[in-house]
């Protein structure tokens, strides 16, 4: 959270002004990073139950995925897809890592809900705050 609202003001401390739009990268990398915090302890259950097959599984689905959004997103949308293309990833794999949880009766729908909401909230505040130089990125 601390990189979503100081992350331009980091790079812009540390990096020489051709580098000053890395902080909206910063920023909206922030973003899509939530999914991920919140949803990648599913896999941490399979591996505490011994079940490193599911584990296996799992984590090559969230890269198959991660790859085919990196590569039709570059294309598509540029950096912006390369960006945004792990927490999509982990978001299309959610479904798998419900059935996986639910086996272990570890699956928190509630908690899913309430961090994902919270993370996209305050880091979207982040993206909102620095939306200028994000829209310099843009171009």
């Amino acid at each position: 959270m601390g990189l979503a609202y100081g992350g331009v003001y980091l790079v812009g401390f540390l990096y020489d002004p051709r580098y000053h739009l890395a902080g909206a990268v910063v920023v909206l990398f922030s973003l899509t990073t939530v999914p991920q915090l919140v949803l990648d302890g599913y896999g941490s259950v399979l591996l505490a139950a011994g079940d490193s097959r599911r584990f296996l599984f799992l984590v090559a689905s969230t890269a198959i995925f991660q790859l085919a959004y990196l590569f039709a997103g570059i294309s598509w949308m540029g950096i912006f897809g390369a960006i945004f293309a792990p927490g999509l990833a982990v978001l299309t794999t959610y479904p798998l890592r419900i059935a996986y949880a639910r086996r272990y009766k570890a699956w928190d729908p509630a908690a899913d809900a309430a961090f994902l909401i919270f993370g996209i909230a305050v880091n979207g505040l982040a993206v909102w705050l620095h939306w200028d130089e994000i829209s310099r990125l843009i171009g």
